[in-house]
């Protein structure tokens, strides 16, 4: 039974990190990439781990960079993603870099603006194999990624060759075990197993969210626990407070309330519908540290979260 557990474990690993680029190592050729409007060729004799690679190079030194693209890969814009690429600048050319471009592409597999961009290191022209790579989210609504490969020109004016090559393109999924935060996970969580207590988290505007926790002091109080923060797309952390001092209205008085830091939230989501709260008290003594795995109460109306495209 443990054999067939580090199987099972094993092959589910190597499927989660299964690349999205299907011809990525260039072993026998460049089938996949378009190069309607490039010069690139399959070099045999050359590679970062393995014979085979990509060389890409232009004559047009403007300045900008020449390009040859793989065919859309669908994505899912609840997934952070890695694009990994092998770069060589080619020594004695106009070359100043090599360059892994991803394009963002709507429903209708069409550019809407949205681009990131992976350039080789600034050591160019050595000749030597770099390993370059990013982790980036798709944009909200884009339901496709396509991937770009270039060589990177000087604005010179020369006619002499700039040439890159380029070698184990990978795009795969980043994190498989996290989910994206996402303004859908705004509403009520909770513990299945601690009903009584829970969550309410708000995911605001420029990587700000917003976590109350609903739970019980020490004495057995009610108690609400506020965390105002940030996250990276994945994670949320947050110092969290706690009021006291106010009276119920009509005596309430603004000037009543006392603010005292509590300690910290930490929360990532693993799916739509589920996630894990840490938290860490600045008083152990009283309240311990620890976690939970939350799941969704409530959710607002209107949004919707995307667990396709796993």
């Amino acid at each position: 039974m443990k054999h067939l557990f580090f199987l099972l474990t094993f092959f589910s690993a190597q499927l989660s990190a299964q690349n999205l680029v299907t011809n990525g190592a260039f072993d026998q050729d460049i089938s996949g990439w378009d190069t309607t409007y490039s010069d690139a060729v399959w070099v045999a004799d050359d590679g970062h781990a393995a014979d085979g690679a990509f060389e890409i190079k232009t004559d047009f030194n403007n300045g900008g960079v020449s390009t040859a693209s793989y065919t859309p890969i669908e994505v899912n814009s609840s997934r952070m993603y890695r694009l990994s690429v092998s770069m060589k600048v080619m020594s004695n050319t106009q070359a100043t870099g090599a360059a892994a471009i991803i394009t963002w592409l709507n429903e209708d597999q069409m550019s809407v603006g949205y681009t990131e961009f992976l350039y080789s290191d600034d050591t160019v022209n050595d000749g030597i194999w770099h390993r370059v790579s990013i982790e980036v989210m798709p944009p909200e609504g884009m339901k496709y990624a396509q991937i770009a490969l270039g060589v990177d020109t000087e604005n010179s004016g020369s006619n002499e060759l700039s040439v890159a090559r380029l070698d184990d393109v990978r795009f795969e999924i980043a994190s498989p075990n996290e989910f994206a935060i996402l303004p859908s996970h705004s509403g009520s969580w909770y513990n299945l197993e601690q009903s009584g207590h829970g969550l309410n988290v708000e995911i605001l505007p420029a990587g700000r969210a917003q976590v109350y926790w609903y739970t019980y002091d020490h004495l057995g109080n009610t108690m609400w626990l506020v965390a105002v923060g940030t996250h990276d797309g994945v994670k949320f952390e947050g110092e969290a407070a706690v009021t006291d001092g106010a009276l119920f209205p009509p005596l309430f008085n603004s000037s009543d309330v006392m603010v005292s830091s509590w300690g910290f939230f930490e929360l990532h989501f693993t799916s739509c519908n589920q996630g894990v709260f840490k938290w860490k008290p600045n008083n152990i003594n009283l309240y311990p540290a620890g976690e939970m795995v939350v799941s969704r109460l409530t959710k607002l109306a209107g949004m919707v979260c995307d667990e396709s495209t796993e």
